[in-house]
């Protein structure tokens, strides 16, 4: 048996508080980063949060399609 530490303290049985980030986020320097397809906002923005949102990147039809599936789904698994 192995004696690792496991680094990921989220995957632990108890639960935690808010905790720093050990490894960096976003990887690369300014000049790998603008080769990228996001902007310098919003890599700052995915460092910053650790997630990004886009305002109308599904449209209301693409969501309705996906909610009336996923309630389709749940029927079919129960």
């Amino acid at each position: 048996m192995s004696d690792t530490q496991d680094l990921f303290p989220t995957r632990l049985e108890r639960k935690l508080g808010m905790f720093e980030r050990i490894d960096p986020v976003v990887y690369g320097d300014e000049s790998q980063l603008a080769d990228g397809p996001l902007s310098k906002s919003e890599i700052d923005e995915y460092e910053r949060k650790g997630f990004l949102s886009f305002e109308g990147f599904l449209t209301l039809m693409i969501c309705r399609f996906f909610l009336k599936n996923c309630a389709s789904m749940k029927t079919m698994l129960i």
